[in-house]
């Protein structure tokens, strides 16, 4: 690793993080692996939005919350299709570590 790759990894989060504040869900889902080991998803809920507030992501679904975490030490990436994006965490509501996808409405440049 060379001596800049830190600043690089930071400042993309940060701009992925600014990327998806405010952008409008049509669901979210938890992916997990079931008792055989497959992968599986289970929608939360739909109609919401990502939000980063108090250096925090929020995934809200029909007025709750469906998942909350700390934006520094969550893992983010987009999907090959751009429609959504990955989020992996600590949920503050469950205190377990999860990985949700949120699937966007539109998008947006």
């Amino acid at each position: 690793m060379g001596l800049f790759s830190r600043k690089k990894e930071q400042s993309e989060h940060t701009a992925m993080l600014e990327k998806m504040h405010g952008r409008s869900i049509r669901y979210a889902a938890k992916r997990f692996l079931d008792e055989n080991g497959n992968p599986q998803e289970r929608v939360l809920g739909k109609n919401g939005a990502v939000n980063t507030i108090d250096n925090r992501i929020v995934v809200m679904c029909n007025g709750k919350d469906v998942f909350r975490c700390d934006a520094q030490t969550a893992s983010i990436s987009e999907l090959m299709s751009l429609n959504g994006i990955v989020i992996e965490g600590i949920n503050s509501e469950t205190n377990e570590k999860e990985t949700i996808v949120a699937y966007f409405t539109g998008f947006r440049k």
